[in-house]
């Protein structure tokens, strides 16, 4: 069986910690955590936490608030429209050469729902409420497709 890269578009802000808390959400890391060990997943921060922070600073974030998540850490999505996630992520995926394109990936987002449903339905987990057990569980399944 070949060996595909698997992807995590992650969101911080409603996915990792509630919106104006400082500190995340444990169990929400430990879902993230356990997501990554147990598919091989890398993930990207399409978060607007990166639209100011160096990929390494994003890297210290995940360290000082993420308990090892920083080992999981690959890039970043480039800014283009900060109310277009969805063009963001696709442009990253464009980077990539055609014959390396990741074939499995997944979106965690508590925002831009109508338009990463239409988009993305068989990639996007909505994050209603932090990345509980149930997000987790629908994650992991698009992920070990």
């Amino acid at each position: 069986m070949q060996n595909f890269l698997k992807l995590i578009f992650l969101d911080i802000e409603g996915v990792m910690k509630s919106p104006g808390d400082f500190s995340w959400n444990n169990p929400a890391i430990q879902n993230l955590k356990n997501l990554c060990e147990v598919t091989g997943a890398k993930i990207i921060v399409s978060s607007s936490l990166r639209l100011d922070k160096t990929l390494d600073q994003l890297k210290t974030i995940f360290k000082t608030h993420g308990q090892g998540l920083d080992n999981f850490i690959l890039d970043r999505t480039p800014e283009i429209n900060l109310y277009r996630r969805d063009q963001e992520i696709q442009a990253y995926l464009n980077t990539w050469p055609e014959n390396h394109q990741p074939h499995i990936f997944v979106i965690l987002d508590d925002s831009f729902y109508e338009i990463f449903s239409k988009k993305y339905p068989q990639n996007f987990v909505y994050c209603k409420q932090l990345f509980g057990d149930q997000e987790y569980q629908k994650a992991l399944n698009i992920l070990n497709f």
